[in-house]
């Protein structure tokens, strides 16, 4: 059995989605618990037969909770005012075992700040960082932070990279990541001092293959397992090649539909068009683990329609199932003791 508490409430696009997604993770995963912590609206929405039949309730438990945390709240804010909240709720019920993970696609910020809060780091990390896999020519990229800290220091850094060589060995059984470090250039003379001091670091770090640095296009190209950088600069690549893929694959469509010829193509290309299309979805990778906080918790994209928060509900349920708390737990007390 994984059980799994799920934040019902703050994403762009309402509850509908979280609900529909919830309900779908639970037919495709027949191990999956979900606890769903909920305001008045997704309570009194997931109690009707139509959100959920009745052979999927004995997998759910509702949680009422007084308030919300928005989108646009100010994470001190949140933290000092809304422990009553379906977000603060869920990550509690980690924090007492109740759960053996959380999902939410909530403030980020606040996510990141209840997170610490209720749950403190693993030993060896100060700040979590927020990991996800990217498609690549070749299988798939980890990249770390995608913007849980924006300034991180060279300590933090390190941290990351070490807890993302870990998600290549748990998930990808890749014993010796190749891991890149996010700059302005492939040329070992450019970009920043900490960017320069972390390859330094990397070269000399056991169990990774520092192959140098990457560019932006690298993150999908396959020369790497893994691509570190700093939190500022991740969120605003991720953002850049979700607008990408998502422009791309628009322009496709109307391509496709301009002209009879186009629609003829079509017909006899469809299969393999929708192969490109799955392949370039970002709801396909929706899910990204917050690394380094001393419990499971995983962000789901703020405007994840129902798809996009079954996938990253069923990411979440694979973390618990695979233990990757502890597993990370090891692998950067491990790395510790390689240093000393």
């Amino acid at each position: 059995m994984i059980k799994v508490a799920v934040d019902a409430s703050g994403g762009d696009l309402g509850n509908a989605p979280v609900l529909a997604g919830v309900r779908d993770a639970l037919k495709a995963d027949p191990d999956l618990f979900v606890s769903l912590y909920c305001d008045d609206a997704s309570h009194t929405e997931a109690l009707k037969s139509s959100s959920f039949p009745s052979y999927l309730r004995s997998r759910l438990s509702l949680h009422l909770c007084g308030e919300s945390v928005a989108m646009d709240d100010k994470p001190i804010q949140a933290l000092r005012n809304k422990a009553s909240s379906s977000m603060a709720k869920a990550i509690q019920a980690v924090a007492q075992k109740d759960a053996q993970a959380v999902l939410s696609s909530g403030n980020t910020a606040a996510l990141v700040g209840f997170g610490l809060q209720l749950l403190g780091t693993i030993p060896g990390v100060t700040r979590p960082a927020i990991c996800t896999a990217l498609p690549s020519s070749k299988g798939r990229t980890w990249f770390l932070d995608m913007g849980a800290n924006l300034e991180p220091t060279l300590e933090q850094m390190l941290a990351n990279a070490r807890m993302g060589a870990g998600q290549c060995r748990l998930f990808d059984n890749i014993q010796s990541p190749r891991v890149g470090v996010l700059s302005v250039g492939s040329e070992a003379i450019k970009g920043t001092q900490i960017q320069q001091d972390l390859a330094a670091e990397l070269a000399k770090e056991p169990g990774v293959n520092f192959v140098g640095f990457a560019e932006g296009a690298d993150l999908f190209s396959g020369a790497f397992d893994l691509v570190v950088c700093d939190g500022l600069t991740g969120n605003v690549a991720l953002k850049t090649a979700e607008g990408v893929a998502h422009f791309l694959t628009d322009e496709l469509r109307t391509v496709l539909s301009r002209h009879w010829v186009a629609r003829i193509s079509y017909l006899l290309l469809r299969g393999s068009l929708k192969k490109f299309r799955r392949r370039m979805d970002p709801a396909r990778y929706n899910g990204a683990a917050l690394l380094g906080l001393d419990g499971l918790v995983v962000k789901s994209h703020g405007a994840s329609d129902s798809g996009a928060f079954e996938n990253a509900l069923l990411l979440t349920a694979d973390m618990a199932r695979l233990d990757a708390l502890n597993f990370l737990k090891g692998e950067l007390q491990g790395a510790s003791a390689g240093v000393s």
